[in-house]
């Protein structure tokens, strides 16, 4: 899951112990080195209290108990080890609904809300073109959603699993999208493109999908690039393109 803030970093790990007991499966809070973690921002913390009213108290199903001993941890071998693997599978899908209403419970206890959980829209109702982001890059992006025009924001806030049924709704209507994104899969496109353009494979009015690389190795993302990036957006090309 990949936060925008600080303020967020602090909200989503405490979801994250939530999803993480209920799916039994690890979660992993992603925020960007230096321009998050090496800054200061404000960050309204929650009473220790209402946290544990939040969370509950943990009961694992399994604990290590010399009364009730137990084997954890073992070789998982070929004929049970596909078995693990689909159970991961199908616990990474459950999260979808997991996220939503543990993003949900905490809203309605911090008053604070990330979109779905999976997937938030910023600006866009009513606009023809989108800019993807992920990450803190959204925080530029927001400070000149005026100047943009006629384009909104989609920031992808869980990427595993992905959101690939909401992409689908929020794109089904738009004329073109543009991916920026901070990583690249050398040898392939940006992570992120590729999973956009994945999810959006067998939509019937597909939009245009373009990539941009920027801000590797925490190189600053300006508002002027970012305006420069939603007018290559809204005129329809597409392909893959660096930001040096």
């Amino acid at each position: 899951m990949y936060v925008e803030s600080a303020q967020e970093a602090f909200d989503t790990h405490i979801q994250a112990y939530k999803i993480a007991e209920e799916l039994k499966l690890p979660v992993m809070v992603c925020l960007d080195g230096y321009i998050i973690s090496h800054t200061y921002e404000p960050v309204v913390f929650l009473e220790k209290q209402n946290v544990e009213k939040f969370l509950g108290k943990y009961r694992p199903d399994v604990s290590l108990n010399p009364a009730k001993p137990v084997t954890m941890g073992t070789v998982g071998t070929p004929e049970y080890y596909i078995h693990f693997r689909k159970q991961q599978q199908d616990a990474m899908e459950k999260a979808k609904e997991i996220i939503m209403k543990v993003n949900r419970e905490f809203a309605s206890m911090s008053k604070r809300v990330y979109g779905n959980g999976l997937v938030e829209t910023i600006g866009l109702e009513g606009k023809e073109h989108a800019l993807v982001t992920i990450g803190s890059v959204t925080g530029t992006a927001r400070s000149v959603l005026e100047k943009m025009g006629n384009i909104g924001i989609i920031r992808v806030r869980s990427l595993r699993p992905f959101p690939t049924e909401e992409l689908q709704k929020i794109c089904g209507n738009l004329k073109s999208i543009g991916v920026l994104e901070k990583d690249i899969s050398i040898g392939a496109n940006g992570g992120l493109y590729d999973e956009v353009r994945s999810a959006l494979y067998n939509l019937k009015n597909r939009p245009k999908v373009s990539g941009f690389i920027a801000g590797l190795g925490g190189k600053d993302i300006k508002p002027e690039e970012i305006e420069a990036v939603t007018e290559k957006i809204k005129s329809g090309k597409e392909g893959v393109e660096w930001m040096l």
